[in-house]
């Protein structure tokens, strides 16, 4: 079988055709083990210009050679040999460069054909699942000579998906201290175990600064001005993760660069040699690489793990051509308990408990992960955050919306005040009071914009009020005592509140 890229978010799975003719200079393997990477999943969504379809992609290959059955990988380059680039030893940033997976065919295949320079044996007892890791890996070795990491030097790692993760590895056997920055708390609580077994902190956030160096993992423009803003005077970054397209970058956070004298050090592919260190380092951290697979997959299911790639959702997916597809599994049928009493609901009651059904599968992370996106501090609205994906669960959506919006201000004065330690005189709560029945306040223009009903509640405000429509009078004294908590008082009153609210229709 082969899966051949058509267009646009059109993948199909072909059987595989007859094994092709390797011309000169290139060699025909059978593909035992092929991951997928966040460039597969994006060609996939997105396209390139570049890319002449059809195209079968992947390039991280693990694959034996039929005649001598010698395990190899591959480093996914096809270079001219001549050129600057390619003299000076840095031949993955080539003048005629082709990459495998997206100029020619790629490792998403039962055979593959590759150049015969571009094949890495692979020495025995490396199982060619872990083998796959070899590319991502040597991608991050390319910068390491110029990053220079030395011992006992303390590392940031921005994103803790598979490549940070990764990246924290390759520091720690550098002698660094590590620290791993990601913002998903659903890929921290995932990662934690392979974080403690390496020697790594996995946090959310942190307030130190003055790392020696740092890597960026991910794609965020937040997340590369964090690591920028976090090195100290003198300190290397290693801009490994490009970043999305149409980003605009602050002239301030360039200025630090400036100030601090930082190294900026770019990193685009691995070199030929980046490859068999990778396969070195993957022997011997092949117990924490395990941690990083989600799954072997057939090639039947690549349809379905690539949005999960592109989501961030996923650690690693390896499509596996080694054995069949596995069978799909059938839902088991629940037997009925014999001799269970049957329990008869109201009409009512009835109809409601019909129209309950189960939350979509990952809805609730999918929705953490939206608000975890905002540009913003992690968790910086509070219980506005968690409201928000409850709703969002509630309504089986991610864009929920909201027909029937309320909004309760609870008013009073409190006896401190006569203490002095206010700001105002007692007398503004009324005026206040007065402003928000006339519409002429902050909270009546949100409360307009967004089609919020107002409710204002007098649960002790010095001072008496004409009838007026948004009005709701609660008092429990004239001004509450000084060991009165009026937040208490109000959350209280709240519910009894709400109760003499006019009930609107449902929509």
């Amino acid at each position: 079988m082969r899966l051949v890229l058509k267009g646009k978010n059109e993948l199909e799975l072909q059987p595989e055709l007859p094994p092709a003719a390797a011309a000169p200079g290139e060699v025909a393997l059978r593909v035992l083990c092929c991951a997928i990477c966040r460039t597969d999943a994006r060609m996939w969504r997105e396209g390139h210009r570049d890319l002449v379809l059809p195209r079968v992609p992947g390039h991280e290959i693990a694959a034996v050679d039929p005649l001598t059955d010698r395990l190899y990988t591959v480093w996914p380059g096809e270079v001219c040999g001549n050129c600057p680039a390619c003299l000076a030893g840095r031949e993955n940033l080539c003048d005629k460069m082709r990459i495998i997976g997206f100029h020619r065919d790629g490792g998403l295949a039962a055979e593959v054909v590759v150049p015969r320079e571009s094949l890495i044996p692979v020495k025995d007892g490396l199982d060619p699942v872990l083998v796959t890791f070899a590319e991502p890996v040597a991608c991050l070795l390319n910068p390491l000579p110029r990053l220079a990491p030395r011992m006992g030097e303390h590392a940031l790692v921005v994103g803790g998906g598979v490549l940070g993760m990764l990246a924290a590895l390759v520091l720690r056997e550098e002698g660094c201290r590590v620290t791993v920055l990601e913002i998903s708390a659903e890929k921290i609580a995932r990662q934690l175990p392979l974080a403690t077994a390496a020697g790594v902190e996995l946090l959310q956030a942190t307030n130190r600064a003055e790392f020696d160096l740092a890597i960026t993992c991910c794609a965020s423009p937040a997340g590369f001005a964090g690591a920028v803003g976090k090195l100290r005077k003198g300190g290397r970054l290693a801009f490994f993760s490009g970043l999305e397209k149409n980003n605009a970058i602050d002239g301030n956070l360039l200025n630090l660069i400036h100030y601090r004298e930082l190294a900026v050090i770019g990193s685009y592919g691995p070199r030929r040699g980046d490859m068999t260190a990778a396969l070195a380092f993957c022997r011997r951290q092949q117990h924490q690489l395990d941690r990083l697979i989600d799954r072997l997959i057939a090639p039947e299911e690549v349809g379905w793990a690539l949005p999960r790639v592109l989501a961030g959702k996923a650690l690693k997916y390896i499509v596996d051509f080694r054995s069949p597809a596995p069978a799909i599994r059938q839902p088991v049928a629940r037997p009925e308990v014999q001799g269970a009493a049957k329990v008869v609901l109201p009409p009512l009651l009835a109809d409601i408990v019909r129209e309950i059904a189960p939350q979509p599968a990952g809805l609730r992370e999918n929705a953490q992960h939206k608000a975890d996106q905002k540009i913003k501090p992690l968790g910086a609205l509070g219980r506005i955050e968690a409201l928000a994906v409850k709703l969002a669960v509630v309504s089986g959506s991610l864009e929920p919306r909201v027909d029937c919006r309320r909004l309760l201000v609870f008013a009073g004065d409190h006896g401190v005040a006569e203490e002095g330690v206010s700001a105002f005189p007692a007398r503004v709560t009324v005026q206040m009071v007065e402003n928000f029945l006339n519409g002429g306040a902050a909270i009546n223009v949100f409360c307009r914009h967004y089609g919020i009903e107002l409710t204002i509640v007098d649960i002790g405000v010095n001072g008496d009020f004409a009838e007026h429509p948004m009005l709701r009078r609660m008092k429990v004294a004239r001004t509450m005592p000084s060991n009165c908590s009026a937040a208490l008082v109000a959350t209280k009153l709240a519910g009894s509140a709400v109760q003499f609210l006019p009930r609107r229709p449902s929509s």
